[in-house]
């Protein structure tokens, strides 16, 4: 069930290796900086705030999970700044019988930027399209397109039983 306030989560499983390896290495810098500092006598403050920034920078790769989250504010994905619905022009779901769901968001303004390890399930074509693969997520795409409707206010196109 949706709700309006909190918003309707869609979630899935990833494999996280590289990510776990950059910040168990980013961690481990921090802390032999951090030693060395507080061995001649100095507050290692900053690695310490280094390495707390990275490891939430790397915290949806770390946890394994990805989220596209509808909401009343837009559209979130991976915990990244959500796509306001304003900036939104045209949404379209892709259900094919074989191949991947594909939800394709055309945008009237550039997608909030986001680092190489928060969109694992999304690709920019274009500065203003981004196309995220619903087949990764453990909703079926009839359902995230039901749920973007209803926050979005706006039909959302849904082709079904196409062959990708």
């Amino acid at each position: 069930m949706t709700d309006l306030l909190t918003g309707q989560i869609f979630t899935a499983r990833w494999r996280s290796g590289r990510a776990r390896v950059l910040a168990g290495l980013w961690i481990g810098a921090c802390l032999a900086v951090g030693l060395v500092m507080a061995l001649n006598g100095v507050l290692p403050l900053a690695p310490l705030v280094a390495g707390v920034a990275g490891t939430a920078w790397l915290w949806p790769a770390l946890t394994g999970a990805t989220a596209l989250v509808a909401g009343s504010d837009g559209l979130s994905l991976d915990g990244a700044a959500p796509i306001h619905w304003r900036i939104i022009v045209r949404v379209r779901v892709e259900a094919p019988v074989q191949g991947p769901a594909l939800l394709t968001l055309e945008l009237a303004g550039p997608a909030p930027s986001a680092h190489p390890f928060v969109l694992r399930a999304s690709r920019r074509k274009e500065e203003r399209i981004v196309i995220v693969a619903l087949s990764a997520l453990d909703d079926p795409p009839e359902d995230i397109g039901a749920a973007i409707e209803l926050f979005w206010g706006r039909p959302v196109a849904i082709v079904r039983g196409i062959v990708a």
